[in-house]
């Protein structure tokens, strides 16, 4: 038998081929034939199904019989037309592998250019799958249960409820639940439902527009059908969250839900590449050929006509003219990647370049031109960009109120806003256009308190848009302590919110002279919050590890001596502070503050006594070791503890050598001290 050699179809109208799959058994050979139709009007279209699938191998290990001559098709399809065709009667589809000449170029430009309207005057969309596989008793088993909870559904209003309504789990819990109380039923569903999601038929790129274009559809795998909806409602029963490409598939399914979905909002070339930008594709360039048939803006554009003859390159430089507000002259500024496949990784990254090359790209009466027309996601990515950096604030406000751009900031766009820079009138202006679902994150509220001119303000937007709740961190407190605008008014903010827990970090007083002219009204916020805070035990002993150590600052401050004030703090913690368990570590890093070891090593003394200390060899090395303020340290311990104390030979070898003339005097005097002692013991003895 002679093989099929296709006639030609008239490529300037709206020509299409049909394959009329005639009936026969499971065991006999395919058989069917090929007539021309036209798509166009739309009331002398011949009903038809139109078949998507995934083609599998390169290879044609198969042969059919079309007009009666011989055509080699892959095996995945040969099998999805043994289950598609009827035994008594034939059967009208559209399949591409067979309805299009794939051996020329210039009738698959043609056809692919009609695939949208093909399938959207399909009277129903098959989603064949695949065959049985390995897991088919899995999946058999799913699209069994599911299929009943399909027909279940149909007596109730189904379509009024969302995917997620209690009425679902009601039909489960009392149709369906019973019959799978062991939990061995459940999980076998719940695999059967993972192995349908990672079919390669939701990686295919070609699916995308079948599947959007669908006005009805039915789900096959195997022998089994679902409704394509039907997914929806089986994720949210079994508890499985698909990835993120195959739920923006499942999300624009033919269904009850798909005009609530982000697609009814959102249909750009832009937007479809971010969303599908993963998906698989023999040909490069169908990426782009698929999705353009899908989208609102690059459907009828005849820069993207499908050209199987046209390089690569090419393609990419005109995507990016239909989705960017560029001429051709911009191109070299923004350096455009050369493949597909590296525009999908880089939609962002063009937007970020536009934003700093926008001074250079454009004049006033050039934006206004440009900008109108393209995807709002576009738009509120390149001003998003813009306030990355400083010096754009005019430009932005003018995309905004001179030419109306469509902004939308949503909650991913937060982390590149320079929070931290921004003025008070544009960060205004942005929670304006924050989405509801834009609620600050930690790394946005960090950058908010650096902001010297406005942090306070920035932090109040976020509060009062969102939850009121703003999340803690160490460097958030580190931030404000450093921020010498409006450090004061957030470090307020945040430590009045009861709803908080406080963190102070182990650095925050160490760096406690650099916190700019309000560093003592800092501290009489953490001194006021200690003053009232509930936990105060556990608080104010890590205050008072830092406390004790906080270095002397280069200015004075009148009101408390700021030079002191480590003391300051350190005695407003003391007063009502309880003794630790352990209060060795506190008394080492007092005796080696530098300024006040002496003044700290006292106020420990006068608050818990004496009696609470043990002067090890750690602390008296810390004491020895401080050559500025160790030895006013040493005479108060000399003062109150001498009798207590056994001190190391190595460590009075060291005093004894020590530059600070004060601390080898306090030892002199020590040893001297220590000799009379001991003669007056000796004379004693020998009295007796």
């Amino acid at each position: 038998m002679s093989r099929y050699n296709y006639d030609q179809i008239d490529l300037k109208g709206h020509a299409i081929r049909l394959l009329r799959l005639l009936p026969g058994s499971t065991s006999e050979q395919i058989s069917c034939e090929i007539i021309q139709a036209w798509l166009c009007p739309q009331k002398d279209v011949l009903p038809y199904e139109a078949l998507s699938y995934t083609w599998g191998s390169a290879k044609a290990p198969e042969n059919i019989t079309v007009n009666g001559k011989l055509l080699a098709v892959t095996e995945n399809l040969y099998k999805a037309l043994q289950q598609l065709r009827y035994p008594n009667q034939e059967r009208i589809l559209w399949v591409d592998a067979i309805c299009i000449n794939q051996d020329d170029n210039k009738e698959r430009g043609h056809q692919v250019q009609q695939m949208g309207d093909i399938f959207k005057k399909a009277a129903r969309v098959i989603f064949w799958l695949g065959e049985s596989t390995p897991f088919s008793s899995f999946i058999d088993n799913f699209m069994t249960v599911f299929g009943r909870l399909q027909q279940i559904s149909l007596s109730y209003p189904y379509s009024s409820w969302s995917q997620n309504d209690d009425n679902w789990r009601r039909i489960w819990a009392h149709s369906i639940g019973p019959a799978l109380a062991n939990p061995e039923s459940f999980y076998r569903l719940k695999r059967g439902l993972w192995h349908v999601l990672n079919q390669p038929w939701f990686t295919r790129v070609w699916i995308l527009q079948e599947v959007t274009n669908a006005r009805e559809a039915l789900l096959c795998c195997g022998s089994k059908t679902i409704a394509p909806w039907v997914l929806s409602i089986a994720t949210q029963l079994l508890d499985v969250q698909p990835d993120y490409h195959q739920e923006a598939v499942i999300e624009v399914m033919p269904g009850p839900w798909k005009a609530s979905s982000w697609w009814n909002e959102s249909q750009d070339l832009y937007t479809l590449l971010t969303k599908f930008g993963d998906s698989q594709a023999t040909e490069p360039r169908d990426m782009i050929y698929a999705l353009k048939g899908m989208s609102s803006d690059a459907r009828n554009e005849p820069s993207l006509y499908a050209d199987y003859n046209k390089p690569e390159q090419q393609l990419v430089q005109d995507a990016i003219l239909l989705m960017y507000p560029l001429k051709v002259e911009h191109l070299a500024i923004i350096k455009p990647p050369a493949t597909v496949r590296d525009l999908i990784h880089d939609l962002k990254g063009i937007c970020r370049r536009i934003a700093s090359n926008c001074h250079e790209i454009y004049s006033r009466q050039d934006m206004k031109a440009l900008i109108q027309l393209k995807s709002p996601q576009v738009q509120s990515q390149i001003f998003v960009e813009l306030l990355s950096s400083d010096g754009n604030e005019d430009l932005a406000k003018h995309l905004l109120r001179d030419w109306g751009m469509q902004v939308k900031i949503i909650r991913k766009h937060l982390h590149t806003i320079a929070w931290g820079r921004l003025s008070a009138d544009m960060a205004e202006i942005i929670f304006r256009l924050m989405d509801e679902d834009a609620i600050a994150t930690v790394q946005t509220i960090i950058m908010a308190a650096s902001n010297e001119a406005c942090g306070d303000r920035i932090m109040e937007f976020f509060s009062q848009h969102g939850t009121g709740y703003l999340p803690v961190s160490d460097d958030l407190m580190r931030g404000a302590a450093l921020n010498e605008g409006c450090g004061c008014k957030i470090m307020e903010r945040i430590l009045r919110d009861k709803r908080n827990h406080i963190y102070l970090p182990d650095d925050i007083f160490d760096n406690v002279a650099n916190w700019g002219d309000s560093r003592v009204k800092k501290l009489e916020i953490i001194g006021r919050l200690v003053d009232h805070d509930e936990n105060y035990d556990k608080l104010t002993e890590k205050l008072l590890l830092h406390s004790v150590r906080i270095p002397p600052s280069s200015t004075h401050d009148t009101r408390h001596g700021y030079k002191n004030a480590s003391v300051w703090l350190t005695e407003r913690l003391l007063v009502h502070r309880r003794k630790p368990s352990d209060t060795t570590e506190i008394l080492q890093r007092a005796v080696a503050n530098s300024t006040n070891a002496g003044k700290l090593t006292s106020l420990l003394f006068l608050y818990w006594g004496k009696r609470s200390f043990t002067i090890t060899d750690d602390i008296l090395w810390a004491a020895v070791t401080n050559h500025e303020g160790g030895h006013d340290a040493l005479a108060v311990l000399f003062r109150e503890m001498r009798h207590e104390m056994i001190i190391p030979q190595a460590i009075i070898d060291f005093a004894l050598s020590s530059k600070n003339d004060e601390i080898r005097q306090l030892f002199t005097q020590y040893c001297t001290k220590q000799s009379e002692d001991l003669e007056i013991s000796n004379k004693g003895k020998r009295d007796i």
